[in-house]
């Protein structure tokens, strides 16, 4: 929210919210010597580069890791019993349409967690 010609706001424009976590002592205590960050607090939400495709490289690259990685299609019990995602009819919907995907064991899914974090422009707390 705070980027391009918003990136020197303190609140974001159309909501009013503050850049930064309420400090508990009030804000600027007066000292020249502090940097700006320590000035005005934390940043409230803050978002971390995550590189996937070199740290799934480097799993993949490592033989234990690798064959946990994989366990989904070559080492799960396939009895018709639910006991891992795998085994549920999404999973199963989502190999049958996409067949280029669920055909190589090596595939990964992923759950993606936001904590709360709505992408929305104007979204309000």
């Amino acid at each position: 929210m705070f980027r391009g010609e918003n990136e020197d706001l303190d609140n974001f424009p159309e909501c009013g919210m503050s850049r930064y976590k309420r400090r508990k002592d009030g804000g600027d205590d007066g000292e020249d010597n502090m940097d700006e960050r320590k000035k005005k607090g934390t940043p409230r939400k803050v978002a971390w580069y995550f590189p996937l495709v070199s740290r799934l490289q480097r799993m993949f690259a490592n033989k234990k890791k690798a064959k946990l990685l994989r366990w989904h299609d070559e080492g799960r019990n396939k009895d018709g019993m639910l006991r891992h995602p795998a085994d549920c009819a999404q999973w199963r919907h989502f190999d049958n349409t996409y067949g280029w995907f669920g055909d190589d064991p090596r595939n990964i899914r992923f759950g993606l967690s936001t904590d709360g974090m709505n992408p929305r422009k104007g979204h309000r707390e």
